[in-house]
């Protein structure tokens, strides 16, 4: 019995060294893509946290957020992790014009082509968030995506994303 503990202990840590490898760019902690975070985000222990990067800003995302929060994110990496879907789905699935996990593949276009991008507010904290909007074309709604500036990890990480109407 005492032998299989360890067989089961060395097969974990062997597990997570892969799930956490730096050599994985973009399939940090065995998430692949978007559907996949969306996923597993439903299934897994709430105290878990898994991610994906997105890539870095784009010369004009750097200018703007430079502009709105005095921050040079050039170095910096767009992530999206299990908790800010989470988040998304519960709170903006019931909204007039509500957020599926089939929107959240639209997250790299609208961080890589806004319409505009504005400070954002944050009702508890002082946080660096910054708000994208994106029209999406053939759509009475326009979505507004979230974001945190965070320094220290040097991630721009999503808060959230919901749909509004077009004006």
């Amino acid at each position: 019995m005492k032998n299989n503990n360890l067989f089961v202990l060395a097969g974990v840590s062997i597990l997570i060294y892969k799930l956490l490898s730096p050599s994985k760019k973009n399939d940090m902690h065995g998430i692949g893509d978007i559907d996949d975070l969306a996923s597993f985000s439903d299934k897994m222990n709430s105290n878990e946290k898994v991610y994906i990067e997105l890539g870095q800003p784009t010369e004009y995302e750097i200018s703007e957020i430079k502009r709105i929060h005095n921050i040079d994110v050039s170095e910096y990496t767009h992530i999206v992790d299990n908790y800010a879907v989470r988040h998304t789905i519960k709170k903006h699935a019931k909204d007039a014009f509500p957020i599926s996990k089939k929107d959240l593949k639209l997250i790299p276009i609208i961080t890589k082509h806004p319409d505009s991008i504005q400070p954002g507010k944050d009702k508890k904290t002082n946080s660096n968030r910054v708000l994208y909007t994106k029209k999406i074309k053939g759509y009475d709604y326009k979505i507004e995506y979230i974001l945190e500036v965070r320094t220290g990890k040097k991630n721009l990480a999503m808060v959230t994303m919901y749909k509004k109407p077009a004006k």
